[in-house]
């Protein structure tokens, strides 16, 4: 490209040229007087006569102290030959050297090139000042020359424009394969969280609190003024709204406030309360989480989708005129569905003429505009700057044949700054996705396994307080009857929510693995799925007995048995053949066949067997028992019946939340007396989600010998079950 602009500036020299020698002439004249009075001057010094008035002295006159200059001049050109300046007997007294002829002609020359550049400037001046086509004609030269340089020392040439095109490529293919690929990735994951359908629960959750709240408010016994009613429902709406602070992403220090204590606390009635509520509550309840940073990511996904389908750049930019076969005047877009101006195809007769912006289109009128100022100024007799405004047209017609290449590198330059626009975007989005992502992370144990076990409880709960919409026939008697059920309810929905633990529990800062965390959330679902069988029967008591026992498990651990007696030996068996001796453990009154059993370890008066196990402890079982046999599989093969050595009873309802050691004798079946058998085992009550805590910590109370858990969760969910354990199922031992 630079070498096109080269040429056209060569192209016009001639220009130029003829500019300098018209500039010469006008001066020639002023330059041939100023040499010739600069000699008389010096002339009339060297022999100390009066200075004539030559030709050239009418310009002493216009340029005042003009032999002061002269007089410099001469001592300049004195000093230059090692003498003493002219004037030397006013210094010293000393005789001066003469000044030479070519001394006067060398100063004469100085002088008569500053006069004529002075007075050529003062005439230029003048005459611009008066003639506002000639300053229009100045400034196109000047722009347009400007424009030229520009182009020269700033637009790329071909092996540029090559090399901006690579760079591109390079940075789009880095780009998509890096940056765009992760970002989709990182997206698909957060959208596939395991957290994503909580998040939904939660807003569905709140959009049920908001109904329940606007049923309450247009019931009339809700209108009645400082009810009975009024303080057991604020409690009741309190602590179904400190539920919903744990929906938040965090809890701990920024929790989700859908309507603050003091808003509700000097409110007379119900229905206040609850219009109160659904007020402020309204907008809080639709939160979006991530949903905005998700939506900018597909936004540039889209955008990356339309550079990928339509290419990065345009590459029909060979020509720009091209001739077709029309006769009439018209325009159209290049690109019908982009939103950009250009470029723009214009049909002028019969030529096709593609713009490619607005200095293109400026450049092209340019051409014509400058042709006619050029004319006219040549008309003018002004044929200086006829020429400079030739110069400049020469040039506009140059930058308007390599239209098709500044418009490329204009495109490369304009489209690379989008790939690096998208890719900090890009940067900066991931940043956003990867904050979500851990908050996610953070926050999936305690949203999957708590927060919403507590919104369907209070949501299923909800379906009790039911305030009639029409004024019943005995108002005090209803007044009454919501009053003691909400009472009975708020007091035992406290202590189920307290059995779910803490949110530290679920936020990773207690030694209870996520495993547990999961048994003891689906233990509580299973009770809140029999609360909502219980309230769709109207069977109160029943719900106040799954809330007591919302949640409940017992680990069991056998260990051993010593002195067990011989069941195996007599006069009919071998004297070697001893006990084969196995435990079965018995929750309350379950079939033994339903019951889970330890492994038999055969001929041993003194087994051990170290095995645990988990159970689902029913709301109204109080004890179980461990019951040791004797197989008799090994005599008459699968199937034979069993021989009773004894059992233990245990209670364990008195003691949660602790390992408790115990070795007892057994006693018989027959006669209910101890034996000289004892059996040693362990047991742990889990009446709360803070007791799995203990349950590490306090492993096997210090006792030697004994197994301590290494995984509970691992464990409760291999025993994972409750009651229905079957004895011949190896998922039924540890």
């Amino acid at each position: 490209m630079r070498s096109w602009l080269l040429l056209g500036f060569l192209s016009s020299f001639p220009f130029s040229e003829s500019l300098r020698k018209a500039t010469k002439r006008q001066g020639k004249s002023l330059g041939e007087a100023s040499h010739q009075g600069a000699l008389e001057y010096a002339a009339a010094d060297e022999h100390h006569v009066e200075r004539p008035h030559s030709a050239a002295g009418h310009h002493q006159k216009e340029v005042p102290r003009i032999d002061a200059v002269l007089e410099r001049n001469l001592d300049a050109a004195a000093r230059a030959e090692g003498g003493l300046p002219a004037r030397s007997q006013q210094l010293g007294g000393q005789a001066a050297p003469r000044v030479t002829e070519e001394h006067g002609r060398d100063a004469g020359r100085v002088v008569s090139s500053f006069l004529a550049t002075a007075v050529h400037a003062v005439d230029l001046v003048d005459t611009v000042a008066g003639d506002p086509l000639l300053v229009i004609s100045l400034a196109f030269a000047i722009w347009f020359m400007t424009q030229f340089v520009y182009m020269y020392f700033v637009c790329p040439d071909a092996q540029g424009i090559a090399l901006r095109r690579q760079q591109m490529q390079d940075e789009w293919q880095k780009f998509l394969s890096g940056q765009a690929k992760d970002l989709e990735n990182q997206l698909q994951v957060l959208r596939k969280h395991a957290v994503k359908s909580t998040t939904q629960c939660f807003m569905d959750h709140g959009l049920s609190f908001c109904h329940f709240m606007l049923r309450v408010s247009k019931s009339d016994l809700a209108r009645e003024i400082d009810s009975p009613l009024v303080e057991p429902f604020r409690q009741f709406a309190l602590l179904w709204i400190r539920a919903f602070q744990e929906c938040g992403t965090e809890p701990e220090t920024e929790p989700l406030v859908l309507c603050s204590q003091q808003s509700v606390q000097h409110l007379h009635t119900v229905a206040d309360i609850a219009a109160t509520i659904v007020a402020e509550t309204a907008d809080k309840t639709r939160s979006k989480y991530c949903e905005a940073d998700v939506r900018a990511v597909e936004a540039l996904q889209a955008e990356v989708d339309e550079l990928k389908a339509k290419g990065l750049i345009s590459e029909d930019n060979s020509s720009w005129l091209r001739p077709v076969c029309n006769f009439g005047i018209s325009w159209e877009k290049a690109q019908e569905n982009s939103g950009d101006t250009f470029p723009l195809v214009l049909f002028f007769t019969c030529w096709r003429v593609t713009i490619f912006s607005y200095g293109h289109a400026v450049t092209l009128l340019a051409f014509p505009c400058g042709c006619i100022l050029g004319l006219v100024m040549h008309m003018a007799a002004k044929h200086a700057v006829g020429a400079v405004v030739d110069l400049a047209t020469v040039l506009v017609a140059v930058l308007c044949l390599l239209a098709p290449t500044v418009n490329q590198g204009r495109q490369l330059k304009a489209r690379l700054q989008d790939i690096r626009s998208m890719k900090a975007q890009a940067a900066s989005l991931q940043g956003k996705l990867n904050v979500w992502t851990g908050k996610y992370d953070q926050m999936q144990c305690l949203w999957q396994y708590q927060t919403k076990n507590k919104l369907d409880l209070f949501n299923t709960i909800s379906e009790l307080i039911r305030f009639p919409q029409i004024k019943s026939k005995d108002p005090h008697s209803e007044r009454v009857f919501l009053r003691n059920r909400l009472l009975s309810l708020n007091e035992k929905l406290v202590r189920a929510v307290q059995k779910m633990g803490s949110s530290s529990i679920y936020l990773g800062r207690s030694n209870v693995d996520e495993e547990s965390l999961a048994v003891a959330a689906n233990q509580i679902q299973k009770s809140i799925d029999n609360i909502d069988k219980a309230v769709k029967e109207d069977d109160f008591d029943q719900v106040e007995k799954y809330l007591e026992n919302i949640f409940a498990l017992l680990i069991v651990r056998v260990i051993s048995a010593n002195r067990l007696p011989n069941t195996d030996g007599g006069a009919f068996f071998d004297t070697g053949d001893l006990t084969d001796a196995y435990v079965l453990i018995r929750l309350g009154k379950v079939k033994r066949r339903q019951c889970p059993t330890t492994r038999v370890i055969k001929d041993n008066l003194n087994p051990r067997w170290d095995e645990e196990f988990c159970l689902e402890v029913p709301r109204d079982v109080k004890h179980f028992s461990l019951e040791v046999f004797d197989s008799d599989e090994d005599q008459w093969g699968p199937g034979a019946s069993r021989e009773g050595i004894g059992y233990l009873p245990v209670k364990f309802r008195h003691c949660p939340g602790q390992w408790i050691d115990k070795v007892e004798h057994l006693l018989s079946f027959t006669k209910n007396q101890p034996i000289v058998a004892k059996l040693h085992l362990q047991f742990f009550y889990v009446h709360s989600v803070t007791d799995l805590a203990k349950m590490d910590t306090e492993g096997s109370g210090g006792k030697q010998g004994v197994p301590s858990v290494q995984s509970v969760g691992t464990f409760l969910a291999s025993c994972d079950g409750g009651t229905t354990f079957d004895s011949s199922s190896p998922a039924s031992r540890r």
